[in-house]
């Protein structure tokens, strides 16, 4: 017998002795319209049907009925429809086959799930945590343009860092004195390692031409040899007022480790006024 979905109007095959006389619910698998067939709604089959006018019988559980007599109609029965709509579609889920349901039930099943665990998680933070989630949240931390910029400051800020303590961060670590230097920066103390030793000075005139000698030694304390740079001559009144300035690049250009070398410094017409003699290192031009 054919049983026809009043809605979408589409065929089913039916075993007539499986409608009782107060009729059964079904489910039409074309539309999903939940209807009550009746052993008069039955049509004989006629002889010749087009196959598309009738939809082909699929596997139902044994819950439907017999296999054999199925159809892709849905059974429910009666004492389920009694039971009100809301039963009808939580008894048709129940029996039906895996490959029917709708993916998306269970998509937000997880999506229901993972959020609840989430404002669980949340209300178990303490007073500092929440603040703290807070300010990333007003700040944008979690923005990738916002990372992206804190990391390009951070990069900045550590340039700035490794250019100010260039000099001690060489003195730890005295290799990287190659690596500021193929960017041309100046990365060694000029003269760093080298002192003054037993200095004097004398004024007096020569061919009627007043002078200033200054002599004693430059020593290497270090146990490296170390580049010799210009010395640097400051004239200075009883005041601490500059007078004159001198810059003498010694011959020897590399100075052994343990090593002293002889200063004898002349300078032509000094200021009568002179004081104090200042001595110190500066670095040699490239």
């Amino acid at each position: 017998m054919l049983i026809h979905c009043p809605k979408c109007m589409a065929a089913y095959e039916i075993n007539e002795a499986l409608i009782p006389e107060k009729g059964k619910k079904m489910r039409c698998s074309n539309c999903a319209e939940v209807f009550t067939a009746l052993p008069a709604d039955l049509q004989n089959r006629p002889e010749k049907v087009e196959p598309e006018e009738v939809l082909p019988a699929t596997d139902v559980p044994e819950e439907m009925g017999d296999a054999d007599e199925s159809s892709n109609v849905e059974e429910i029965s009666t004492g389920e429809a009694e039971q009100g709509t809301d039963d009808v579609v939580n008894a048709t889920e129940e029996v039906a086959k895996p490959e029917d349901d709708n993916p998306m039930d269970d998509i937000f099943k997880r999506l229901s799930q993972q959020t609840e665990g989430l404002f669980k998680a949340e209300n178990e933070l303490s007073h500092w945590q929440r603040f703290v989630l807070k300010f990333k949240k007003v700040v944008g931390f979690h923005s990738q343009v916002f990372r992206k910029a804190l990391a390009g400051v951070s990069v900045v800020l550590l340039l700035l860092c490794c250019y100010s303590y260039r000099f001690e961060i060489v003195r730890q670590l005295p290799f990287l004195h190659y690596v500021y230097g193929a960017f041309g920066i100046q990365s060694v103390v000029p003269g760093e390692g080298l002192e003054f030793e037993n200095i004097v000075w004398d004024m007096f005139e020569e061919d009627y031409v007043r002078k200033l000698a200054i002599k004693g030694f430059i020593v290497n304390s270090k146990e490296r040899d170390i580049d010799l740079p210009v010395i640097h001559v400051e004239m200075l009144d009883s005041d601490v007022q500059m007078l004159q300035v001198l810059n003498q690049t010694p011959d020897v250009v590399k100075l052994p480790a343990g090593g002293r070398l002889a200063v004898n410094l002349v300078v032509n017409k000094p200021s009568p006024l002179t004081k104090y003699i200042y001595l110190t290192f500066i670095a040699r031009d490239k």
